[in-house]
């Protein structure tokens, strides 16, 4: 039997509602792990809150929890994310550039993503859907 691998964040609780549990995930950058991290000053943690949706749980406000999101979930979001509209723009940049100037094509290129990104906004729902998340209680 094949093990499904997920990336995992550890956070916290903080709120619950009927159908939703928001989490703080503490997120840091690869220089933390740097012996000059306290010197240098490029240190960066950002904190994020993740929704998880829910049925019903038995968690509290302030509950340690690790976040789990499987890779192929992952790697859905990353194609629609930043790779498609990257192909896109390249592809319009591309074949613009064949019909206009250089500064046309570039401002044509990007504009082009403003439909794509508001599609993508509108379609949340499915990709909710699509891309969950799970939460394991981390024990005491």
């Amino acid at each position: 039997m094949k093990q499904q691998i997920r990336y995992k964040k550890d956070g916290i609780i903080k709120n619950i509602s009927d159908t939703k549990v928001e989490v703080l995930v503490c997120s840091t950058s690869a220089c933390s792990g740097c012996q000059a991290s306290g010197v240098c000053g490029m240190t960066d943690e950002n904190q994020k809150l993740v929704t998880v949706y829910l049925a019903n749980s038995e968690l509290k406000i302030g509950d340690a929890v690790a976040v789990l999101l499987d890779v192929n979930n992952a790697n859905y979001a990353l194609f629609y994310s930043y790779i498609l509209p990257l192909l896109i723009v390249l592809i319009v940049l591309f074949t613009s550039s064949y019909w206009f100037s250089e500064l046309v094509a570039g401002i044509v290129s990007i504009v082009i993503l403003l439909p794509y990104y508001l599609t993508l906004y509108f379609m949340n729902k499915k990709f909710l859907k699509k891309i969950s998340y799970q939460i394991e209680k981390i024990s005491d």
